[in-house]
């Protein structure tokens, strides 16, 4: 068995196969033709409209609805997904696109659903309030999909910890922009900043606000190391709430600025490994 790992696993390093690890489902899976895997993503990612689906077709088989909430909404729904998938290998391509932060579950009103942030093109342009916390990747770049991949955590963590029995709490989002209550009590925006190669994390309570930055800085992490091979560069800026000027976080460290740290039991800085751990470990760690 030792042997055939590390067979399948030189295989994968160098492109000849695809063979993941992190749950028995992708374990038990190998892909022998790559392009496969790409065709079959590329059956759900897509632009709707340089690449349609035969409406009739859709309309054929009673989806017609699930079809618009994906490529409106960025909702699919099992049903979809089991259909663009022509039922084959449907739960390791769920669990792939999960894994590599493509999608997360949308059980908000308890039907099996996931999230795919890389369909929506609807931007949000109305400012929000709250104290914010940067990240700022000027220094390097911010590449296409991070933010996309970051909500997709954001959600993934809200779904196991938030009160789904409560309406409120479903998450808004946008192509860069989301507002999640991110645990009970905890609401969070995130805004993605194209030009100025950032993004803004904002609460409205102050309390909030080192649990926030933590979490997200941890995610970030996260999908560093899982997806992006730690090529990702950021620094991070923190509000001052006195003056609203943006300190530097090792600054911040040392001035104990308050509310980010040394004044609630909120501000104790998370310290989840991202690094070698199950993505489902990761979040509940958070």
């Amino acid at each position: 068995i030792s042997q055939l790992n590390e067979a399948l696993s030189l295989f994968h390093e160098r492109g000849m196969i695809i063979h993941l690890t992190s749950t028995e489902v992708l374990r038990n899976t190998v892909v022998i033709r790559p392009q496969w895997l790409i065709d079959s993503l590329s059956m759900v990612i897509r632009d709707s409209e340089l690449h349609a689906y035969s409406k009739d077709e859709i309309e054929k088989v009673g989806l017609e609805k699930d079809y618009n909430k994906v490529f409106k909404e960025a909702i699919a729904s099992r049903d979809f997904l089991g259909y663009v998938w022509n039922g084959e290998q449907v739960e390791f391509l769920i669990d792939i696109m999960q894994r590599t932060m493509l999608a997360s579950p949308w059980n908000f009103d308890d039907q099996e659903q996931y999230l795919i942030p890389s369909l929506l093109n609807n931007s949000y342009d109305t400012d929000i309030s709250g104290i914010s916390c940067i990240f700022d990747f000027s220094q390097s770049f911010l590449p296409i999909g991070v933010f996309q991949r970051l909500v997709c955590l954001a959600v993934a963590h809200s779904v196991k910890f938030v009160d789904r029995s409560s309406k409120s709490c479903s998450p808004r989002i946008y192509n860069d922009f989301a507002c999640i209550e991110f645990e009970a009590g905890l609401q969070m925006y995130l805004k993605e900043c194209k030009k100025e190669q950032r993004i803004i994390v904002q609460v409205d309570e102050e309390g909030a606000a080192s649990k926030a930055y933590s979490v997200v800085n941890a995610m970030l992490r996260k999908l560093n190391y899982d997806v992006m091979g730690t090529g990702l560069l950021w620094s991070i800026k923190l509000e001052d709430p006195e003056d609203g000027n943006l300190i530097d976080l090792d600054e911040a460290k040392q001035r104990s600025l308050k509310p980010w740290f040394g004044n609630s039991k909120n501000t104790e800085e998370t310290t989840a490994e991202a690094k070698d751990i199950d993505l489902n470990l990761f979040l509940e760690s958070l």
